[in-house]
Order: C-alpha cells, then sequence, then structure tokens
C-alpha cells in the first residue's frame, strides 16, 4: 500500500504544488523536516488536511508544508533573554 500526499507550499510568493509518495519504507521521512522543490525553503513540516479518496492499494490525501514563523521565533528569543537577565533595554 501506498499513500500520495497533493502538497502545497505555504511559503508567501511560493504557492508551488507537487505529490509526496511515501510507502512503508519511506514512512519516517514524513516526520522529518522537509524542502520545497519551488523555492527550495528548509525546514517545513507537512500538515494533512484531510483524506481526498482511497482505492484498494493507494490512499489519497490533500496536505501543506508549513514553516515556522520568523515571528514565533525571535518572540522566543526575547522572552528567553529576558529570563535570562539580558533583555535589550533600546
Amino acid at each position: 500500500m501506498r499513500v500520495i500526499y497533493k502538497t502545497n507550499c505555504t511559503n508567501p510568493g511560493c504557492g508551488h504544488s507537487w505529490n509526496i509518495t511515501v510507502t512503508r519504507d519511506d514512512l519516517s521521512a514524513l516526520a522529518s523536516k522537509l524542502v520545497c522543490p519551488g523555492c527550495s525553503r528548509g525546514g517545513g513540516q507537512l500538515r494533512s488536511e484531510g483524506r481526498l479518496k482511497a482505492t484498494s492499494r493507494t490512499s489519497y490525501y490533500r496536505a501543506s508544508l508549513v514553516f515556522p514563523t520568523l515571528d514565533g521565533i525571535t518572540g522566543k528569543l526575547k522572552d528567553a533573554l529576558a529570563t535570562a537577565g539580558r533583555a535589550n533595554t533600546r
């Protein structure tokens, strides 16, 4: 059995669409960070958005490649620095 994810990139300005085919041997690849083949941005996580259809040998899902936001990363850094007593005084 194999699973096909009809995937699109959520990077602003990209929107590239492609299919990711997964078999039992490749299953662990879904847990790793992925790269968009359209814009080459790395560090994305696959987020499933539901099942499209299924046949006896293949299941189809819709998915998005989601990237961490820069605001979330810088907010966490500011919080960590404030906790350590190194907050920027500007």
